[in-house]
């Protein structure tokens, strides 16, 4: 039996998310979804980044973004958070400086995130809520560990979705900052998406 936990989602959570993305003009098409920061990392705000251990560089996640954008030319891509959240995704947003770059930060109530998520070609995260209910949707990703234990706390879903996990290393102790972008994007590119482009 496939481990995790597995999230049910509802036709009306479905038809909400498709008036939603129809509002927002974001094709039906999976998206790519992306997911920067966490609840930890917005605790004390943007000036307080560099020192929490669920933080990954600006400029590390907008190179990431590039190159979804270069192979998923016409793939929308969602950042997905919380309202606190939005300015850092508009951050990175202008850092990237990409087309079809979609900031959701400020409008997703966990009933459409989780459907979005269902919906999903695939997600890049950090250690977080949304990975979880990603594995447990079947939602392929990519999630970025800093201190927490892996072997404790990685996503696991039992609808058998792909997790790729990343863990860094600064000075011999674990440590979210030691992952290079090359190999968020190798394990993006390796990682079994849904609907994947042609």
């Amino acid at each position: 039996m496939t481990p995790g936990c597995h999230l049910e989602v509802s036709e009306r959570q479905r038809s909400d998310l498709e008036s939603w993305l129809r509002a927002h003009g974001i094709s039906a098409a999976p998206p790519i979804l992306i997911q920067i920061g966490n609840k930890r990392t917005m605790r004390r705000g943007l000036r307080r980044l560099a020192v929490n251990s669920k933080y990954w560089p600006n400029e590390s996640w907008a190179e990431v973004l590039r190159h979804v954008r270069a192979r998923h030319p016409d793939r929308a891509i969602v950042l997905l958070g919380t309202g606190p959240e939005y300015a850092l995704n508009q951050e990175v947003a202008a850092l990237a400086n990409i087309a079809r770059l979609h900031n959701a930060a400020d409008d997703l109530p966990v009933p459409r995130l989780v459907a979005l998520l269902e919906r999903a070609a695939g997600l890049i995260t950090v250690d977080s809520g949304p990975a979880h209910a990603a594995a447990a949707v079947g939602c392929p990703l990519v999630v970025l560990f800093g201190k927490a234990l892996p072997s404790l706390y990685r996503p696991w879903g039992t609808a058998g979705a792909d997790v790729k996990v990343l863990c860094g290393r600064v000075a011999g102790e674990p440590d979210m900052l030691g992952i290079e972008p090359r190999s968020v994007i190798e394990a993006w590119s390796s990682l079994q998406l849904r609907d994947r482009d042609a």
